[in-house]
C-alpha cells in the first residue's frame, strides 16, 4: 500500500485526544486511526513510532490543531496501539508516507 522509503521524517512530540463521534474527523476516515497535524497535509499518511518502545502505527492527517509543546495529536485508538495513553505524551518518530503507484 506504501512505498518502502517515506517521503520524510522528523522527531515530534505526540499526545493523543478523543476524537467526538461527530467530528468532521471520524467523517473523513470513520474507519482509520487519524491524528491532527499543523503542517502535513490533510488525508496524507504517516508512519508514527515511538521512540522508546518502537511500536508504530499509521495514522491519517485528518485534522488541525495541535499546540506549541507537541507536534502530533493521535486518537485515542492510535494511542493505544503504540502505549500512548497511559504516559499522556511521548517522543515519536513521524514518517511521511508515500502510497504506492499501481
Amino acid at each position: 500500500m506504501f512505498a518502502d522509503e517515506p517521503v520524510s521524517s522528523q522527531r515530534a512530540t505526540a499526545t493523543w485526544y478523543e476524537v467526538p463521534q461527530n467530528s468532521l474527523a471520524k467523517r473523513r476516515a470513520p474507519h482509520e486511526f487519524t491524528a491532527a497535524h499543523d503542517r502535513l497535509p490533510i488525508g496524507s499518511y504517516v508512519r508514527v513510532t515511538d521512540e522508546k518502545t518502537e511500536r508504530s502505527v499509521i495514522v491519517r492527517v485528518t485534522d488541525r490543531g495541535v499546540g506549541k509543546k507537541r507536534t502530533i495529536d493521535l486518537c485515542k485508538e492510535a494511542a493505544v496501539a503504540i502505549g500512548l495513553v497511559g504516559a499522556g505524551v511521548a517522543k515519536v518518530r513521524v514518517d511521511l508516507l508515500r502510497e504506492r503507484e499501481p
